[in-house]
C-alpha cells in the first residue's frame, strides 16, 4: 500500500520582501490533514487521525514529537474529518465537527464525548475535554468579539449563538438553529464567472461547497471590508463576502454586492478552500487549484476511472488580497521571541492576527510575571477588545480577581461588558455581584442581555424572575432571547408566565406574533415542569383574560397542553383533579373557552396564525369534536401548515377510525397533505390492511408509498403475500417485456453529445440539464446516485415512483373547464398547474369546484414509442456524464 501523500509545509519570508521563498517538509506522508493550530514551538494537527500534537525538538525543522490527544469516529468519507482548530478567547481550543465525526475520545481514554450533531473543544492546558455547540462541515472564525462562525457546505455564514452547556440545563428548550436568519434557507446565491457545474440543477447558483470561513479584521484590504465574512465555494470559483449585520442575539447576512462576487474567476481549475486574516492585515486566499474538486463517492461510478483527481497537484498557491492603495510592504514577524511588554502591546494592535497570536504565547507561557501589567491592561487600556484578552488570559492564568470583574460589568462598551458577565459567573452567587448583574436587566444591548440570560441560569433564586421577564419583553421577537430565558428560567416557567402575562395580554408594546412566540414558548416550559398549584395560577390567569386576548389564551392553552405532552400527561387528565365549586369546575370553564377557541380553525378567511393556534388547541378536545372540525381542513386549506398541523392532530388520537380518516379524502389532498399522511401512516395501528384495500380498489397507486410503506408492508407476515401480489401486478405483461428489452441500453458505447441532442429534443421541455431546457419538472440533472437500469425504468414507467410534488391533479372549475398537470405553486387567491406540455395555467380559487388526483405521474408515458434503444444508450450516458463532457 502508498504511504499517503499529504505533508505538513512550513512557508518563510527569511528576505522579508512580503513574500515566501523558503520552504520545510515540517511532516511528510499525512494522512489528510485538516488543520494546524501552533501551540508551544509545535501544533496541534486535525485530520483523519483526529487530533495530535506534533513538534519538532532537536530544531531540524522536521517533526520529532507526535502525540496523538484525541481520536474521533466517523461515518462518511475523507471531507468530513474533525478540522479547524482555533483558540477562543475563554483559552478553550474549538475543533469543527466536520459533518460526520460521531464521537471523540482521549487517546488511551475510554468515555467518549458524543459529539453528532456538534463541534468540539478541549482545554490545551489540562485535560478537558467535551462537546461544543454548533457543527461547522470545514472552516471556522472567530470575530472581534470572539464571537465564533463556521460553515456547512450550503450555509455559507453560522453564528454560534450560545454555548452548550447553557442550552443542556433545560431539554424542553427548542433550539431555533444554530445559523443567523439568511433569508434563503443557507442555499443563498452566488455569481460564478466560470461554468460551474453542480450535482443538482437546483443547487445551481447557489452555494454547494462553502467552507473555509473568516471574519476578517485587518488593516490592509480597507476599513469597509473589516467585519465581512469572507467564505470560499471552490465548485463555483469564487469567494463570497457577507455583511453581518447585527439582528438580536445573533446576526443575518446581506450581500456586499449584488450581482457580483468579491472574488472570482472564469477559470475553472481556480478551487479557493480556506480564507485567513493575515499579519500583515490582508486576506488570504489558499488556492488548491485543480481539474477537479469532486470527491470520488459523488461521482458516477463509471466516470471515477476516467478522473483525473490529481490533476493539478502541486500548482496550489497562495493569494494575499489588498486595497489599491495599500503597497505590499515588508512585516516582520517574531512574536515567538517577543518580550512580555511586545505581547502586551500586541493585544491592542488593530489587526486580529496580532491579537490573537500574542493571546495565544501569553497564555502558553503561564508567566506569573504577566499578571500585574495584564490587570492595568483589563482597566485602562484604550481599546475594549485589549480589555478583553487581557480579562480572559488572566482567568488562564488562574489570577482573574472578581474586583476587575465588576469594574468592567458597567464598562462603557457593550462588548466588555457582555465578556464580564461570563466571566463573573464564579461569584455569581456573592450578593453584590447578584445585585449588580441584577440590574443589567436593563442594558440596551441586546447581546448583553442575551448574555444576561444564560449567565442567570447559575444562580438558583427567584430573584432572577422578575428581571428575566424583562429582558422576554425587551425582545420577543428574538428567539435567541426566548431561548436564553427558557434555559435560565428552568423550575421557574410558572413564575415567568405569571409575570410576563399578569392582565390582559392583549396589551401590549409588542406586537402580536412577537407576543404569541413568547407566550407560546413560555406556556410550552411550564406545562413540562408544572405541578396541579401553578397549573391551577395558570389556568385562572388565561381565564381571567378578557374577550380582546383569545388569540393570546388560545396560544397560552396551546403550550401548556404541549408541555405536559412531552413528561406523558395530558392537560385534560390535570384538569379532572381540580375541585368543582358553586360557580362550576375549572374544567367546564376551560373546556367551554377551548371550544370558543377551536371554532376558530374552521374560518377559512381568519388570521392564520391564529387558525393554526386553533387547530393545535383541539389536543384538547375528544375525538368526537375534533374529526368534523379537522377533516374539512385537510382539502385544499388556504393555508397549507394548517392543512398538515390538522394531519398531525388527527394522528395523534388513540381511535381505530384515524386511519381510514386519513385516507377517505386521498384523491382530493394537495402534495403537502399527502406527504404528511404519509409520514404518519406507518404509526398506525391498522394502517397496513388499509393501505392494501386502497391500493387494490385503485383508490391510490404503488408507486405514491413511501419507501417506509412499501418495507412495511412486506415486512408484515400477514400483508407481504398480497403485498407482493399488489406491487407485480402493478407491472403489466407488455410493459415488463418493453422493459427488459431496453435494458439493453444500459450496456455498450454511447455517445453523450447524441444523448444530448435526444434530451433536447424529447425532455427539454419540462427538465433542465446542463444549461438546457426549462425547469419545471422534477429534477433529473443529479444522477450519480442513481444506476443506469433505475433511469431507465424511471423513464420508461415514470408513475412507478411519483415524487408526491409531480402527482398528476385533475383542477375542474365552476364554469365546467377540466385542467390537468401539477401543482406547481398555490397562494390563498389561486393555484399554478403545469401540464406535460410544460406550460403553466393559473386558476383563481375561488373558481375551483373540485381538485382530485389520478395517482399517475405528470410526466406523459409511452417515450419508448419515439426514442430507440440505441437512442435511450446516449441519452442515458448524457445525463450520467453532462458535466464531465468537457473535462
Amino acid at each position: 500500500e502508498e504511504p499517503p501523500e499529504g505533508r505538513i509545509v512550513v512557508l518563510e519570508d527569511r528576505d522579508a520582501d512580503g513574500r515566501y521563498e523558503h520552504s520545510t517538509v515540517f511532516m511528510k506522508s499525512v494522512l489528510f490533514a485538516t488543520g494546524i493550530l501552533p501551540w508551544r514551538g509545535g501544533a496541534f494537527v486535525t485530520g483523519q487521525f483526529g487530533i495530535r500534537y506534533l513538534k519538532d525538538t532537536d530544531g531540524d525543522g522536521e517533526v520529532d514529537q507526535d502525540e496523538p490527544l484525541y481520536v474521533g469516529s466517523y461515518t462518511d468519507v475523507s471531507q468530513h474529518f474533525l478540522n479547524s482548530p482555533t483558540l477562543g478567547f475563554d483559552n478553550w481550543v474549538y475543533v469543527a465537527n466536520g459533518l460526520r465525526t460521531e464521537t471523540v475520545v482521549r487517546a488511551g481514554g475510554d468515555a467518549p464525548v458524543d459529539i453528532r450533531g456538534m463541534d468540539f473543544r478541549f482545554d490545551p492546558l489540562g485535560d478537558r475535554h467535551e462537546d461544543a455547540a454548533g457543527m461547522g462541515q470545514f472552516g471556522m472564525s472567530l470575530d472581534r468579539w470572539g464571537r465564533r462562525f463556521t460553515v456547512t457546505n450550503r450555509n455559507h455564514v453560522i453564528h454560534v449563538v450560545a454555548p452548550s452547556r447553557y442550552l443542556k440545563r433545560n431539554p424542553n428548550v427548542t433550539l431555533p438553529g444554530q445559523r443567523d436568519n439568511q433569508g434563503s434557507g443557507g442555499a443563498a446565491r452566488i455569481y460564478p464567472l466560470s461554468r460551474n457545474w453542480t450535482t443538482s440543477i437546483r443547487h445551481a447558483g447557489t452555494f454547494t461547497a462553502a467552507c473555509g470561513i473568516t471574519v476578517y479584521d485587518g488593516d490592509s484590504l480597507g476599513s469597509r471590508y473589516r467585519g465581512s465574512a469572507f467564505t470560499a465555494d471552490p465548485t463555483g470559483n469564487l469567494v463570497h463576502e457577507s455583511i453581518l449585520a447585527p439582528l438580536g442575539a445573533t446576526f443575518a447576512t446581506k450581500r456586499a454586492q449584488e450581482g457580483v462576487e468579491f472574488l472570482a474567476s472564469p477559470d475553472p481549475w481556480f478551487r479557493p478552500v480556506n480564507t485567513a486574516n493575515g499579519p500583515d492585515g490582508a486576506l488570504y486566499v489558499v488556492d488548491m487549484y485543480l481539474a477537479d474538486i469532486e470527491h470520488p463517492i459523488y461521482v458516477p461510478e463509471d466516470r471515477r476511472p476516467r478522473m483525473d483527481i490529481r490533476g493539478g497537484s502541486g500548482l496550489g498557491r497562495i493569494w494575499r488580497i489588498v486595497s489599491d492603495d495599500h503597497p505590499v510592504g515588508t512585516v516582520s514577524v517574531a512574536l515567538g521571541s517577543a518580550s512580555l511588554d511586545e505581547l502586551l502591546a500586541a493585544l491592542e494592535r488593530p489587526s486580529v492576527w496580532w491579537r490573537t497570536t500574542a493571546h495565544r504565547l501569553l497564555l502558553e507561557r503561564q508567566d506569573r510575571s504577566a499578571v500585574s501589567p495584564l490587570e492595568r491592561l483589563a482597566r485602562s487600556s484604550q481599546k475594549p477588545y485589549a480589555r478583553i484578552h487581557a480579562a480572559w488570559l488572566l482567568r488562564g492564568l488562574d489570577s482573574l480577581e472578581v474586583g476587575l470583574v465588576r469594574q468592567l460589568l458597567v464598562d462603557p462598551h457593550p462588548r466588555v461588558r457582555e465578556h464580564a458577565i461570563r466571566l463573573v459567573e464564579p461569584w455569581i452567587a456573592e450578593a453584590q455581584v447578584r445585585d449588580q448583574l441584577l440590574a443589567l436587566a436593563n442594558d440596551p444591548d441586546d447581546r448583553v442581555r442575551f448574555q444576561l440570560a444564560l449567565s442567570l441560569g447559575e444562580l438558583d433564586d427567584d430573584t432572577i424572575v422578575e428581571p428575566l421577564a424583562r429582558i422576554a419583553a425587551e425582545a420577543p421577537a428574538d428567539p435567541w432571547t426566548r431561548l436564553a430565558v427558557g434555559t435560565a428560567a428552568t423550575g421557574r416557567a410558572a413564575q415567568l408566565l405569571l409575570a410576563l402575562f399578569p392582565a390582559d395580554p392583549a396589551r401590549s408594546d409588542a406586537s402580536p406574533p412577537e407576543r404569541e412566540a413568547l407566550l407560546r414558548d413560555v406556556a410550552l416550559l411550564a406545562g413540562a415542569e408544572s405541578g396541579p398549584e401553578a397549573l391551577g395560577q395558570i389556568l385562572d390567569r388565561i381565564l381571567s383574560w378578557p374577550e380582546s386576548a383569545t388569540a393570546s389564551q388560545a396560544t397560552a392553552l396551546s403550550g401548556l397542553a404541549e408541555g405536559l405532552e412531552r413528561r406523558g400527561q395530558s392537560l385534560t387528565a390535570q384538569l379532572d383533579r381540580f375541585p368543582s365549586s358553586q360557580e362550576g369546575s375549572k374544567k367546564d370553564s376551560v373546556v367551554r373557552l377551548v371550544r370558543s377557541l377551536t371554532a376558530v380553525a374552521a374560518e377559512r378567511e381568519g388570521p392564520p396564525p391564529e387558525r393554526l393556534e386553533a387547530v393545535r388547541l383541539t389536543r384538547l378536545l375528544p375525538w368526537a369534536e375534533s374529526r368534523p372540525l379537522l377533516v374539512p381542513l385537510l382539502t385544499d386549506d388556504p393555508v397549507p401548515e394548517v392543512s398538515i398541523e390538522a394531519v398531525q392532530r388527527i394522528a395523534a388520537y388513540e381511535n381505530p377510525e384515524v386511519a381510514p380518516t386519513l385516507l377517505a379524502g386521498w384523491g382530493g389532498y394537495l402534495p403537502a397533505v399527502r406527504r404528511a399522511v404519509l409520514a404518519v401512516l406507518s404509526d398506525l395501528p391498522g394502517a397496513g390492511a388499509l393501505l392494501l384495500e386502497e391500493l387494490e380498489e385503485e383508490r391510490m397507486w404503488p408507486g405514491e408509498l413511501t419507501p417506509v410503506l412499501v418495507r412495511m408492508l412486506e415486512d408484515d407476515p400477514v400483508l407481504a403475500e398480497r403485498a407482493a401480489a399488489l406491487f407485480q401486478r402493478d407491472l403489466s405483461e407488455e410493459k415488463s417485456d418493453m422493459l427488459a428489452r431496453y435494458q439493453a441500453a444500459t450496456r455498450g458505447e454511447a455517445e453523450p453529445s447524441r444523448g444530448r441532442a435526444v434530451f433536447q429534443q424529447n425532455c427539454a421541455l419540462c427538465h433542465r440539464v446542463a444549461g438546457i431546457g426549462v425547469n419545471a419538472g422534477p429534477d433529473i440533472s443529479d444522477t450519480r446516485t442513481k444506476s443506469r437500469d433505475v433511469l431507465v425504468r424511471d423513464i420508461l414507467d415514470p408513475s412507478a415512483a411519483i415524487d408526491a410534488g409531480y402527482t398528476n391533479y385533475i383542477v375542474t372549475t365552476d364554469d365546467g373547464e377540466t385542467l390537468t398537470g401539477f401543482i406547481a405553486a398555490r397562494s390563498g387567491s389561486s393555484m399554478t398547474l403545469t401540464g406535460s406540455d410544460g406550460r403553466d395555467r393559473v386558476v383563481p380559487r375561488q373558481k375551483i369546484e373540485e381538485i382530485r388526483s389520478d395517482g399517475i405521474s405528470v410526466m406523459p408515458e409511452g417515450f419508448e414509442t419515439v426514442v430507440t434503444v440505441d437512442e435511450m444508450r446516449d441519452l442515458i450516458e448524457f445525463l450520467k456524464n453532462w458535466r464531465f463532457e468537457d473535462r
